[in-house]
């Protein structure tokens, strides 16, 4: 059989973990050439930028057309995006209701975590995965900032998403 744009929409079946492996061990490859090129400290600060901006696209994504005017919205927004098969396959998420000034919750287990530590490339998983969450915020809006002390990527027992309100 060979392959053929149709053939391509074919399903297929692999984990998680290897679908997830295949993603990402090409750009782990690609950002130890550029580390050895710039140096550590200009190939992440690259890394975190080109994250920050794309995931800022994703935040105007996934706001779309709905106007983030009050606590409720930003609640929704969230509440829809965790509800993905894409997330609930991917992370173990425990949603908090108790704040009063925006939508928090705590992911207990994460394949991004799982797949760049498994790899000894934590690091880059910041930079490349988890800094990126900061321009979702951006791309929703002025209003919406997201707070966060701790990552599965950086080997805290959990990540403490606090997505925070500060509208008018």
């Amino acid at each position: 059989m060979s392959s053929t744009p149709e053939s391509w929409k074919e399903k297929h079946t692999v984990t998680w973990e290897e679908y997830f492996d295949a993603r990402f061990i090409e750009a782990m490859k690609l950002s130890k050439i550029l580390r050895q090129e710039l140096g550590e400290e200009r190939a992440f600060e690259l890394i975190s930028q080109k994250a920050y901006e794309a995931e800022t696209e994703f935040g105007k994504e996934i706001k779309g057309d709905k106007p983030i005017t009050t606590k409720e919205d930003l609640s929704n927004i969230f509440r829809e995006l965790l509800d993905t098969p894409y997330f609930k396959r991917s992370n173990k998420v425990e949603i908090h209701d108790n704040s009063d000034e925006g939508f928090n919750y705590t992911v207990h287990n994460c394949i991004w975590a799982h797949t760049f530590r498994k790899h000894d490339e934590s690091e880059l998983g910041y930079h490349m995965i988890c800094h990126g969450d900061y321009g979702i915020a951006n791309g929703l809006g002025k209003n919406v900032e997201l707070r966060r002390n701790m990552t599965l990527m950086q080997g805290d027992p959990c990540c403490d998403f606090m997505w925070l309100w500060r509208g008018e």
